[in-house]
């Protein structure tokens, strides 16, 4: 049997398919099969695929007879896999050669480890790396809000899997996040990334995704709203639209909406250390992360908010984001110079 199973769901996937493909037969680590989904597409992808089939025997092609959309056509080769490992790549994207080398490796040494992911740098602007938490306990925070993985990097443990199941087929979109979520609250796995760029991500900037990103948010509120739960906070619409700006760094109009949102805050806090559902420090430092998006967001606000985000950080974190820090300091110094002196017209 093979060690790892590259899973792969493509849909009308012709323009980059190949490039896809090629990426992982090159790979450095070759004790892999791959299961490639073609989900009823109506363009050349499974001809492609075919090609490639039939020149390197570690391919098998399955075919949906109707589209089944990514969560069951992932499932399907899941259920396929006969590997130790399960590693996800996209259709469009693009893995380092030695991307499998580096997470098999890595999963051999952290046995505890059911989930790792990578880094990512965008196909179009290799100068744009984005970045996922280090640390376990980091990535069950980031993953407390959203995804703490970039989804086409991980590599999942078969067994884990096969235990608690693998993506909901009932959740069209962020499915990835439901998965994650519910591998840490519920069943208690250990997720974690490893700190480097082992995959080329299509961001597609050519395409109009507004409808997908809509879905997606949807989606995504869904899971904040269950995660909640799990915190046993039961927020009303009031209470969630401060949730939502922390998630998805919105913008702050004014003073009262900021201690309206620092109130929320205080609210995930303090049932957090009653629940013990995070580390507290981590949870901390992935709020004050949120919160400092918000800041910058926010510019008008910096007067306001700034002080209050020293106050919250310790000097790790500073350090950590300093070109963030040092742009909200230059917008407070411009919100001081800018800001209306009373009895002054």
């Amino acid at each position: 049997m093979p060690k790892i199973s590259i899973v792969m769901s493509v849909f009308n996937n012709e323009a980059d398919v190949g490039e896809a493909i090629e990426s992982m037969l090159k790979q450095s680590f070759d004790d892999f099969e791959f299961i490639i989904i073609n989900d009823a597409s109506t363009d050349n992808s499974a001809l492609i695929i075919d090609g490639y089939r039939q020149k390197d025997s570690r391919i098998h092609l399955i075919h949906n007879e109707t589209n089944r959309k990514l969560a069951a056509s992932l499932n399907r080769g899941i259920q396929l896999a006969t590997g130790e490992f399960v590693a996800r790549m996209d259709a469009d994207d693009v893995a380092m050669t030695e991307r499998l080398q580096v997470q098999y490796d890595y999963m051999k040494a952290h046995t505890e480890v059911a989930v790792c992911g990578t880094w990512i740098e965008l196909y179009e602007n290799a100068a744009v790396v984005w970045k996922t938490n280090e640390t376990s306990e980091k990535a069950n925070c980031a993953a407390f809000f959203e995804s703490c993985f970039h989804h086409p990097t991980v590599m999942i443990r078969k067994s884990v899997l096969d235990q608690f199941g693998a993506y909901d087929e009932t959740v069209q979109f962020a499915q990835d996040c439901h998965l994650w979520s519910r591998l840490a609250f519920d069943h208690q796995q250990i997720l974690n990334n490893i700190p480097q760029i082992l995959l080329r991500y299509r961001s597609h900037p050519d395409k109009l995704r507004d409808q997908y990103r809509s879905d997606q948010y949807d989606k995504a509120t869904e899971l904040r709203k269950k995660n909640l739960t799990r915190l046993n906070l039961l927020p009303i619409d009031d209470d969630y639209q401060w949730h939502d700006v922390l998630c998805c760094t919105k913008v702050l109009e004014n003073k009262q909406q900021f201690q309206s949102l620092l109130v929320w805050i205080d609210k995930l806090e303090e049932a957090n250390k009653s629940i013990q559902l995070l580390s507290s420090q981590a949870f901390r430092e992935e709020i004050n992360n949120k919160l400092l998006g918000v800041c910058l967001a926010s510019a008008k606000m910096t007067v306001y908010v700034i002080p209050v985000y020293l106050q919250r950080c310790q000097a790790k974190e500073l350090v950590k984001n300093t070109y963030r820090c040092l742009r909200m300091l230059s917008l407070y110094l411009k919100g001081l110079i800018d800001k209306p002196v009373k009895g002054v017209s």
